[in-house]
């Protein structure tokens, strides 16, 4: 007996499931509403260019329908529920002090651009540097030469000072520095 809710589960290699955060990404409702619950989702999510939407079943039964609600009360509703693209985990900074993390080695081919998911908020900003795999910055990608990214962009393009391609970079082991300041990164991918 108990609430149901919606949990995201994650894979790099779908072989290997986990959940590093056991928040529901559906939270059950308030007390006494349609859906204080539990919850049940579709299996797949419908992705556009913007969002990710999912379809979910809510009803106002624990599982194991506890017998002291009158049957005649229990409601259940379907309900959608809609996020931004990649938007269910971000990297955050609240405030106005620079924060940077580094990812692991990572290589691309066939790609010349660098690009980000990301909301910054007013007078927050983004910056890139691309570093060497022993953790160097490499000349034309450094922090003294990125652009910033500003404001909320879905697709936004990382540049430096001579422009953004990194097909220079290409088919070798490479970090990437990420300097975060008032703002949510939500993805990167080469293009």
């Amino acid at each position: 007996d108990g609430p149901i809710e919606a949990q995201v589960m994650s894979s790099r290699d779908l072989r290997t499931w986990g959940r590093p955060n056991r928040d529901p990404i559906i939270p059950t409702g308030k007390a006494g509403s349609w859906d204080d619950g539990c919850i049940f989702t579709a299996s797949t999510m419908q992705t556009t260019a913007t969002d990710h939407t999912i379809y979910y079943g809510g009803t106002n039964m624990p599982h194991g329908f506890n017998t002291t609600t009158p049957l005649q009360n229990t409601v259940g509703k379907i309900a959608k529920a809609t996020w931004r693209r990649d938007g269910f985990v971000s990297l955050h900074n609240e405030g106005n002090d620079e924060g940077y993390v580094v990812t692991k080695i990572v290589r691309f081919s066939g790609a010349t651009t660098l690009k980000v998911n990301a909301n910054m908020f007013t007078g927050g900003t983004l910056k890139v540097e691309a570093l060497n795999s022993s953790g160097t910055p490499i000349a034309g990608f450094t922090y003294a030469t990125a652009t910033a990214v500003i404001g909320d962009q879905m697709s936004a393009t990382v540049s430096w000072t001579a422009g953004s391609n990194i097909s220079s970079l290409a088919n070798t082991d490479i970090k990437l520095k990420f300097y975060i300041k008032g703002g949510d990164v939500y993805s990167y991918w080469f293009q």
